[in-house]
């Protein structure tokens, strides 16, 4: 009798608290790696931003050495290619990694007002970078759209969605950081800034 209610007991461990067990254990991991997985999204993210910082240095180095901007690069040799206005960023010209956290190649885009020579006459009207697709819904209502000399993104993981694709069709229509809020949306756009871009230019002249 004691036998059998011990081999009763021994199943009913079996059958029910294995199944509650499988159940913790799922909830467990999942609590676990979706912090993990977030983490890791951040680093790459703040990785990126970071390399992306030092490719506009080199950009305006380039652009005090040369008086102009380099064109895009379309064959991933690290070379400009002339009147290339959209495509990979020239690395090898510009002395920088060419790689960004998720191991894509950085896009580069150049308006071709500053591929000849750069001077205070000109003002970029080619690449428009803005908040969002919607601009009666801009996050910032301030800087709803800028006109840039030269945009840098970064394909991120390569999870499409349509702000990642406007930002890869060629037209010079930029989606700023739209990742920040849907993060299937991982583009990470920079641009130079034409002040910024001038200003270093007249300290050098």
């Amino acid at each position: 009798m004691l036998k059998q209610w011990a081999v009763n007991l021994y199943n009913g461990f079996t059958l029910i608290e294995m199944a509650i067990s499988l159940i913790i254990l799922g909830l467990l991991a999942n609590y676990i790696i979706t912090p993990l997985k977030m983490h890791r999204q951040t680093q790459q993210y703040t990785q990126t931003s970071k390399i992306m910082a030092e490719i506009k240095d080199a950009l305006l180095g380039f652009a005090v050495i040369h008086r102009r901007l380099p064109f895009a690069n379309t064959n991933a040799d690290g070379s400009e290619n002339t009147d290339t206005l959209f495509g990979f960023l020239p690395w090898k010209d510009l002395g920088i990694g060419r790689f960004d956290a998720w191991g894509q190649q950085f896009r580069y885009a150049v308006d071709s007002q500053f591929t000849i020579k750069i001077t205070d006459e000109i003002w970029p009207n080619e690449l428009e970078i803005k908040q969002n697709l919607d601009e009666e819904t801009a996050l910032l209502p301030l800087m709803q759209r800028v006109y840039a000399p030269a945009v840098i993104w970064s394909v991120g993981q390569r999870i499409e969605c349509d702000s990642d694709k406007k930002n890869n069709d060629d037209d010079g229509q930029f989606i700023y950081d739209a990742h920040l809020s849907d993060m299937a949306c991982n583009d990470t756009v920079r641009w130079l800034n034409i002040h910024i871009l001038q200003l270093r230019l007249i300290k050098t002249e």
